[in-house]
């Protein structure tokens, strides 16, 4: 999936911006206070994968609440299961070789076809998203997109606030690795059951049994593990020993079971290793295929980890997409003169980003 038009209307301190995004690796910079922040926000609220986005007041350009808030994105590179006419092939939109939209698709199934997800708060601040096309809008056909196929477009943003992640609770990145709810309802059972062992990632059953004998849970855990420590390693995060362990700190039953580094709990580690685990996560349960968020990509990173995390985006363009921001010059070296654009003010309007 891969974002090529964003238009954003009264949002936050953005009151209007129109943007062409050819490139999948984007670097925002500019000065404070420009917008770079509200536009990864505002990417984040249109692809919101839950069914819940809490809107205030002050989320409307100059908190006026009279003039609604609207974020379209126009992606390519759909889910497969989206080009169906029972889902959203009917309203399917193209992409010129200029970037501009046309409604109607030259050709099916390929790069150029797009999808418009738009998302409209009006003062009664519901949040309402739908699928937009012109010629189905003049027929006063509205097409609501679910948070469930919202969720296949995996949107995830990477921030400081974030120790969710590393537990198995409510809009975890970790529940996406069972699928049905049952099965992580079922996963989460058998390791409470084993509170009082002093190694959760093994039963006492299976602790002397090979790979290939153990329990449904144990094999699934340890391809769970194998996946998490590889993905770990690639940007540059030591964990010794991923384990499954009881946070005593969440008294939450839906969250007690959090990632360990042996007897730590992952969500204790450095504000630059926390976002890196959280990343490494959430990019293991999309499979690489996702649009990543992050605001001040260099948060806790020392010079040659910030290089090595912005080398390993370099080196998966063809797999999803990246928006981020930055205010270092360590991290604006990395990138090339057409993956950096420029935030600036113009007449209390966001003046769309320049390379």
């Amino acid at each position: 999936m891969k974002i090529r038009h964003l238009s954003i209307h009264n949002f936050r301190g953005i009151k209007e911006l129109d943007w062409k995004i050819k490139s999948d690796l984007i670097c925002l910079i500019g000065p404070g206070d420009s917008g770079k922040s509200t536009i990864l926000k505002a990417i984040e609220y249109a692809l919101y994968p839950y069914h819940s986005l809490n809107v205030f007041d002050y989320d409307f350009y100059n908190c006026d609440i009279k003039n609604p808030i609207e974020i379209s994105i126009t992606m390519s590179d759909l889910p497969e299961e989206f080009w169906s006419d029972t889902r959203y092939g009917g309203y399917l939109r193209g992409i010129d070789d200029n970037g501009e939209i046309v409604d109607e698709p030259e050709r099916d199934h390929d790069s150029n076809t797009a999808l418009t997800i738009r998302l409209a708060v009006k003062e009664d601040l519901e949040p309402i998203w739908t699928i937009y096309n012109e010629r189905t809008e003049e027929l006063d056909e509205t097409k609501i997109i679910s948070s469930s196929d919202r969720a296949m477009l995996n949107m995830f943003a990477v921030s400081d606030y974030h120790d969710s992640h590393f537990s198995w609770s409510y809009r975890s990145p970790l529940r996406k690795y069972f699928g049905r709810p049952q099965k992580q309802s079922e996963f989460l059972t058998n390791f409470i059951r084993r509170m009082r062992s002093t190694k959760l990632d093994e039963c006492e059953d299976c602790k002397d049994k090979p790979d290939e004998e153990k329990c449904p849970q144990c094999m699934e855990w340890g391809e769970i593990r194998t996946s998490l420590e590889r993905r770990f390693s690639k940007y540059g995060l030591s964990i010794s020993n991923l384990l499954p362990k009881a946070d005593i700190k969440d008294s939450n039953p839906t969250g007690i079971i959090a990632l360990h580094d042996d007897e730590i709990p992952l969500r204790l580690l450095g504000r630059g290793s926390k976002r890196l685990a959280s990343l490494a996560i959430q990019d293991t349960s999309t499979d690489n295929d996702s649009i990543v968020l992050i605001d001040e990509i260099e948060s806790g990173l020392e010079p040659y980890r910030l290089r090595r995390l912005i080398r390993n985006f370099q080196g998966n363009k063809a797999n999803g997409q990246v928006l981020l921001t930055t205010h270092s010059s360590v991290a604006i070296e990395e990138f090339d003169a057409d993956e950096i654009f420029l935030t600036r003010w113009w007449r209390n309007s966001a003046f769309p980003p320049a390379s």
